[in-house]
């Protein structure tokens, strides 16, 4: 190959917009994809941690909202993550 020539990429994943898809469709396979996450985060920290990837999602979740003070807490850091990222933008 000369120095003139040069070699065209193709990207492995072409992501595309469908604006003529149904809106159940839509909201499908949004939720087959949360569960999906759900499913691989379970099995990861099955994986490191040994214990019931329910017992896990539930210790987060009482940690996030288990009491009035940890709620204000995760409103007040992702007010703060909100804030940051449309500084970014800006």
């Amino acid at each position: 190959m000369t120095e003139t020539e040069h070699k065209v990429r193709e990207p492995l994943f072409h992501i595309a917009k469908r604006t003529d898809i149904v809106w159940w469709k839509a909201w499908l396979i949004r939720i087959c994809a949360v569960i999906i996450a759900l499913i691989c985060c379970g099995a990861v920290s099955y994986l490191i941690t040994k214990g019931s990837p329910l017992q896990i999602y539930r210790v987060m979740l009482d940690g996030a909202f288990g009491t009035k003070r940890r709620i204000w807490g995760l409103l007040q850091y992702s007010l703060l993550s909100a804030v940051n990222s449309l500084s970014s933008i800006l």
